[in-house]
């Protein structure tokens, strides 16, 4: 995976959780694959219309929320992608997570395919 597409990616999946772009429908609607699927840290499995409602009923925080860290992008062929992370809360009485995503490229660029967020140790051993 080169460093440019890389960035790209990983700039992306930053927009996913940005409150701006994270409840803009459109840029979602933009982004999101058709067949998107999302495995939400609460266990529930999210289509991309339940997922968009879901992200569109969130408040839209002026600040950063999160933090992303350690992520690793991984080529999966010439246009897939393995995005991973920690997901660091900046807020009180929030929970990190660990965050996955695969993204596919085409015509129209990377869009996000699927999601998952599981609940990660505290003390940050994963």
């Amino acid at each position: 995976m080169d460093e440019t597409t890389r960035q790209e990616l990983l700039a992306l999946e930053a927009a996913f959780l940005d409150g701006e772009t994270r409840n803009n429908p459109g840029w979602l609607d933009r982004t999101l694959a058709p067949d998107v699927v999302e495995f939400g840290r609460s266990g529930r499995v999210y289509d991309k219309a339940a997922l968009i409602a879901a992200l569109i009923a969130e408040a839209p925080s002026p600040v950063p929320r999160v933090e992303i860290v350690t992520p690793a992008v991984t080529g999966l062929g010439p246009d897939a992608a393995l995005v991973t992370y920690r997901l660091e809360p900046l807020v009180e009485d929030a929970a990190p997570s660990l965050r996955s995503s695969v993204w596919t490229r085409g015509a129209d660029g990377w869009r996000l395919l699927f999601h998952q967020g599981t609940a990660a140790d505290p003390a940050g051993g994963g």
